[in-house]
């Protein structure tokens, strides 16, 4: 199995979406183990910068889909309809603990996974039962993730997840208290703007 290049890497989009952000200290661990990717794979490996790093709740508007109208006025479109239901769902739910201890070399990405009480699918759940995402644009995730790194070239799969198993020294908890809606600008979140956060328990 080959590896995906990543063509959307700095790439100009529109996009709203819904996460959370690692602490300071926790993307330090992360960066620990980006520098032996960085060591061991070099060029052909893209590493998400510290300050970018993000766990994704879900998209709303998605940055790379074309819906045929202008993104912004879609946002307006629809904001009512989806920030009621979210403040509604994270209002009734508390602080949301994630261990996170799992990195898996997958043919698009490296990713760093994590494991919670079912709090952030329960929120994805109750969010599509409440309002509806655009045709075209990705459902939630069912995993919780966060990329740490993308490909440049193609190459093998086989010793990237060989190494990643065999290297794998990240292990953290992180306790959400809020999620963040922003809007993207450059991919993948290089650049965006905070509009909203949203409180667990109100």
């Amino acid at each position: 199995m080959k590896t995906i290049v990543n063509e959307d890497i700095n790439r100009h989009v529109n996009g709203y979406m819904v996460n959370t952000v690692p602490s300071l200290a926790n993307r330090q661990k992360v960066a620990d183990f980006q520098a032996k990717l960085a060591d061991q794979f070099g060029k052909s490996l893209w590493l998400t910068p510290s300050g970018t790093l993000h766990i994704t709740l879900m998209d709303w508007i998605a940055p790379l889909v074309d819906y045929g109208e202008a993104k912004d006025k879609l946002f307006k479109k629809y904001f009512a309809e989806y920030d009621e239901a979210l403040t509604d769902l994270t209002a009734h739910e508390k602080p949301i603990t994630v261990h996170f201890d799992m990195v898996k070399a997958t043919p698009g990405a490296i990713i760093l996974t994590g494991e919670d009480d079912g709090s952030f699918q329960r929120i994805r759940d109750g969010f599509l039962g409440k309002a509806a995402l655009l045709p075209g644009t990705k459902q939630p995730p069912t995993i919780i993730h966060s990329s740490l790194a993308r490909y440049t070239a193609e190459q093998d799969l086989g010793p990237i997840a060989e190494f990643v198993a065999n290297n794998n020294i990240v292990s953290f908890d992180h306790t959400v208290t809020h999620f963040r809606l922003v809007q993207e600008h450059i991919a993948p979140q290089l650049n965006y703007t905070l509009i909203k956060e949203y409180s667990l328990g109100g």
